[in-house]
């Protein structure tokens, strides 16, 4: 993936996520961690990392906190 594409989607999604919610947000991309295409795997875990830092987990609940967890063990 081009670099400059790869950041403006990321930019895009924290973006949305300040819109919508960091939860919300997460609950729909937490799942991509799965995927099978590592560079896209790198590229949402790059995603939430950006939404955490920026704009906080306040109202992440538990259980999709573990999701996170266990997609952040799977990329790594």
């Amino acid at each position: 993936m081009e670099k400059r594409t790869y950041n403006a989607l990321i930019s895009t999604t924290v973006a949305l996520a300040q819109k919508i919610g960091v939860g919300e947000m997460l609950m729909n991309i937490v799942p991509e961690l799965k995927d099978d295409n590592e560079v896209y795997r790198k590229m949402v875990m790059e995603t939430v990392m950006k939404i955490a830092v920026n704009l906080g987990v306040a109202d992440v609940n538990l259980r999709l906190e573990e999701e996170v967890i266990d997609g952040i063990m799977y990329v790594v």
